[in-house]
């Protein structure tokens, strides 16, 4: 999953941070879905826990 700054436009916004959840062979689009969001949910954790907002670095 991508987390995105917010913008006026969809999908414009630069690039805050992107997940990358561990895929099993056999997995259907529901447990691919799933992962993603489990996997975005701890990273957004740890980033909003441990980084102070001056010190996120945005990709464009």
């Amino acid at each position: 999953m991508t987390v995105q700054r917010l913008s006026a436009r969809l999908d414009v916004g630069d690039i805050v941070h992107q997940s990358v959840s561990n895929l099993d062979y056999g997995d259907e689009l529901h447990d691919v879905a799933c992962k993603a969001v489990v996997q975005d949910t701890k990273d957004l954790s740890t980033i909003l826990t441990t980084i102070s907002l001056d010190q996120v670095v945005y990709h464009q």
